[in-house]
């Protein structure tokens, strides 16, 4: 795998971010929390996978020093729990319209 961009985001305790997937060019993502921490989630929207509208969460932290990796094709956000700020590595470019967004709070996804 290789990463071709690193993305830098900051938010504020309390901001939540996503869920959102890359449809045309999908990417990796490696995630890393410089400072703060955050709930991150990721969702599988793919239609013919057998974990279809699973979720998986995992709290990131500058403290707990973890760091998630999401494959392409996943649906990704996160909640801020502290004022944070994000470092992610992708494997694709940032292609403005390429991205499909979907609500945390559907009745089709168990979001913890």
């Amino acid at each position: 795998m290789k990463f071709v961009q690193d993305n830098e985001s900051v938010s504020k305790k309390g901001v939540l971010r996503g869920m959102h997937v890359n449809i045309k060019h999908p990417q990796d993502k490696l995630v890393r929390v410089l400072d703060g921490e955050i709930l991150d989630v990721v969702i599988d929207p793919r239609k013919d996978s057998i974990t279809y509208l699973s979720c998986f969460s995992v709290i990131l932290s500058n403290d707990n020093k973890k760091q998630l990796y999401i494959p392409k094709g996943m649906g990704h956000g996160y909640l801020a729990i502290k004022d944070c700020r994000i470092l992610f590595k992708t494997t694709t470019h940032y292609i403005p319209g390429d991205e499909l967004g979907f609500a945390w709070n559907s009745k089709e996804i168990t979001v913890d």
